[in-house]
C-alpha cells in the first residue's frame, strides 16, 4: 500500500533536487502526472480501497493501515514544505490541507475503476498538472 504513493511522493521530491529546482521541475511534475494517471495503476487502487474498509471494520488491523497512512501523508507533507523553500509552492497554502488534496487527488481515480468511461490517459495527466499548478506560486 505504501509503494504507488511513496514513488510518486519520491518522484516529486527528486524534481526538487539540483541547484535550479523549477529549470526541469514542470517536465517532472508533468511525468508524475502522466504515471497518477495510467490506468496500470488501477488494480493497486482497488486493493488500497479494499484494505481501507477492511481496516474500518477490523479494530486490530486499523492501527497498522492509520500508521501506514500517516507516514505517507507526513512524507508528503515534508516534501510539499521543499517545494515552499525551493520557491515552487505556494508558501500561504497549508503543507498539510495541500498534501490532503493530492492524496485525495491521486487516490480517488479509483472511481475510473468501476466506470464504463475513462479518460484517456493523457487528457487526465494534463488536468492533473493543471490542478498542481495551481498551487504553484503566481508570479
Amino acid at each position: 500500500m505504501r509503494d504507488q504513493p511513496g514513488q510518486d511522493i519520491d518522484a516529486f521530491s527528486d524534481a526538487l533536487t539540483g541547484d535550479d529546482p523549477g529549470a526541469e521541475f514542470i517536465n517532472r511534475l508533468y511525468e508524475i502526472c502522466r504515471s497518477i494517471a495510467d490506468p496500470s495503476r488501477g488494480p493497486v487502487r482497488l486493493v488500497r480501497t479494499s484494505v481501507l474498509t477492511t481496516a474500518v471494520h477490523d479494530a486490530e488491523f486499523l492501527p497498522a493501515v492509520t500508521e501506514l497512512e500517516t507516514q505517507v501523508m507526513t512524507d508528503l507533507v515534508n516534501t510539499i514544505d521543499r517545494a515552499k523553500d525551493a520557491g515552487i509552492a505556494d508558501p500561504s497554502l497549508d503543507s498539510l490541507a495541500l498534501a490532503s488534496y493530492v492524496a485525495a487527488m491521486s487516490y480517488g481515480l479509483v472511481l475510473i475503476e468501476v466506470n464504463e468511461r475513462r479518460p484517456d490517459p493523457d487528457a487526465l495527466a494534463d488536468v492533473i498538472l493543471r490542478g498542481l499548478a495551481a498551487f504553484m506560486p503566481q508570479r
